[in-house]
């Protein structure tokens, strides 16, 4: 079971970007089964409507990734459910808000995880190409409240990993796409598209869908478009798939709910002075596999 874990953060990478260090398992040696997520996000549906104005799936993703390649900062809640069941089942919850500027490339990530009744918070920040991270279990490994990693080698690539609007931005784009009329979120009126991708469009997004022994069976999204701005308001992601290793076959079923608010809010990430001072370097971004 503990060998899907990495398959399981390798998901939600693809969806969320924010990778941290793969360090953060509420879980490391136990499982179990959890039926409600603290603090679930809840679907937004105030009111449904008809489309007011005559509009296709096709146009409306196609202004909707026009503008979120304009964005230069916002800020996102997440809450993601993960489950995987074979001979044994284990769920695990991560709630997180997250802070972005992406003119500056920086970020900050605050993060809880709950699974089989342990719970560990985490914080995040990417300055000045490197990624910062404080949690009890890099603590314990390595006897250090900060450690750091060098992201400067194709710090491109590592940000669009790293942001989540970039990550819905390029599901959104591979995905096939309808448009189902519209909806009031958090009071304002947002286009409804619900979209799916088959695995090769998957693996456009960097899951290696063969190497990791999947198969994928559902891929899908909702994605709440603002009529006005073409800004995302918020989605919903689920993946189901199948993994087998050693014979063994195990379930794998992930939601992801996001929303978005404050595009381009002034915003400040300020690195605190004792991850600045003592930090414990270990690696590059390729030796640790962030």
């Amino acid at each position: 079971m503990r060998r899907a874990l990495p398959v399981v953060l390798a998901l939600l990478l693809v969806l969320a970007g924010c990778s941290g260090l793969g360090g953060q398992s509420a879980d490391p040696t136990t499982t179990g089964d959890e039926t409600t997520a603290p603090n679930a996000t809840e679907r937004p549906t105030d009111t449904t409507t008809e489309t007011t104005q005559l509009a296709s799936a096709e146009a409306v993703r196609a202004d909707t990734l026009a503008a979120l390649d304009a964005v230069e900062t916002y800020r996102v809640t997440a809450n993601q459910t993960s489950r995987v069941s074979g001979n044994v089942q284990r769920t695990v919850h991560v709630n997180s808000t997250g802070v972005f500027d992406r003119t500056a490339r920086e970020a900050r990530l605050d993060q809880s995880q709950q699974g089989a009744g342990v719970s560990v918070d985490s914080v995040s920040y990417l300055v000045d190409q490197t990624l910062y991270q404080r949690s009890p279990t890099l603590a314990r490994q390595y006897d250090s409240n900060w450690v750091a990693i060098d992201a400067s080698e194709n710090y491109s690539r590592f940000w669009d990993q790293y942001d989540t609007l970039t990550r819905q931005r390029e599901l959104l784009n591979v995905s096939s796409v309808s448009l189902d009329g519209t909806e009031t979120v958090d009071g304002q009126e947002a286009y409804v598209l619900e979209a799916e991708a088959t695995d090769e469009q998957f693996e456009r997004l960097g899951v290696n869908v063969t190497r990791q022994g999947l198969d994928v069976s559902n891929v899908s999204a909702t994605f709440y478009v603002d009529v006005e701005t073409n800004r995302l308001v918020a989605s919903t992601t689920n993946i189901d798939a199948r993994q087998t290793l050693n014979g063994q076959t195990v379930a794998i079923e992930q939601r992801l709910d996001l929303r978005f608010d404050d595009y381009d809010a002034p915003v400040s990430i300020d690195l605190p002075s004792e991850a600045e001072e003592t930090a414990v370097s270990i690696g590059n971004q390729t030796s640790v596999g962030a």
